[in-house]
């Protein structure tokens, strides 16, 4: 139904003309334009938006990658780093988005990235492994990014 709905759009956008006009002002038809920081598309489509705010967040993460791997920052040290530096650009505009299933999950993909960072591998009878997601969640003691977002939607609504 979804789909069918974005494919009307775009064939009423393509037969549309142009420019429209308001009073005396003449203004062109777009199929996207960036608003506030925030990329806005005909299909009210978020996956863009969401991709360009990961690549955005993994620039921050990987300034920051030193202070994550370092052992002289507190792991609630880091944590607040990733709260405050880190979780702010990527959910810059979340309140208007609407996840998909395929979003959430490349959302807590980037999560657990920069989680297993902070906290580090495992010593699994010596040997040395990457902690579950289950493992990063309960040592993080915090919502995860989708939360996060339903929760600052339901702020804002």
């Amino acid at each position: 139904m979804r789909k069918r709905l974005n494919i009307w759009l775009q064939e009423k956008v393509k037969n549309q003309q142009r420019y429209f006009q308001i009073k005396n002002f003449n203004f062109e038809a777009v199929h996207s334009f960036k608003y506030l920081g925030s990329l806005i598309n005909v299909n009210n489509d978020n996956s863009a938006e969401i991709k360009k705010r990961i690549l955005m967040a993994n620039k921050g993460f990987y300034g920051l990658k030193r202070q994550f791997r370092s052992q002289f920052l507190s792991i609630k040290n880091k944590i607040e780093l990733c709260k405050t530096l880190i979780r702010p650009v990527l959910a810059y505009s979340s309140e208007t988005w609407v996840l998909s299933k395929s979003d959430e999950a490349i959302l807590g993909v980037f999560e657990r990235k920069i989680l297993r960072a902070i906290f580090g591998p495992t010593d699994d009878n010596g040997e040395w492994r990457l902690k579950y997601n289950n493992e990063l969640y309960t040592l993080y003691k915090e919502s995860d990014i989708v939360t996060y977002i339903k929760i600052n939607r339901l702020k804002w609504a």
